[in-house]
């Protein structure tokens, strides 16, 4: 009977493990890697929402903050560029906090073709750390 218990507590917790592991928001292969300045106290990674985005089609974003560490950025602002251009999109989009160290920014839209820089601003204690991704719209 003992056997028997332990056999079922570590189904049951394997299956915990399996789900945790399921809603992790930074498991690999799971969105975009942001590159940053080695001095960040968190990796960043994103989704795009839908997954593939076109031109002049609205689209979401969710971030996920990766990292061990407990602090979470005390805010984060999000933004594109055309490096190429030097300009950015035609406006500012919100991001808020959603959850499981996630935020999410809410109808960007790239309204022309070419080389967009995504740009995520972490800050903790006033700091600004910058986090970028390039992204190709045809």
């Amino acid at each position: 009977m003992r056997r028997l218990w332990m056999l079922l507590v570590s189904v049951c917790c394997l299956g915990v493990v399996q789900f945790a592991h399921a809603n992790d928001p930074c498991r690999s292969g799971t969105g975009f890697q942001l590159s940053s300045a080695t001095d960040a106290p968190w990796t960043m990674q994103i989704q795009f929402n839908p997954k593939d985005v076109s031109l002049n089609t609205p689209f979401d974003l969710m971030v996920a903050v990766c990292s061990q560490s407990e602090h979470l950025p005390s805010h984060l602002t999000i933004d594109a560029t055309m490096p190429a251009h030097k300009h950015g999109m035609n406006y500012e989009p919100k991001t808020e906090y959603a959850e499981n160290r996630q935020y999410r920014s809410k109808n960007l839209l790239f309204h022309m073709p070419g080389i967009w820089r995504i740009e995520v601003t972490a800050f903790h204690n006033s700091k600004p750390y910058r986090f970028t991704l390039d992204v190709d719209i045809q």
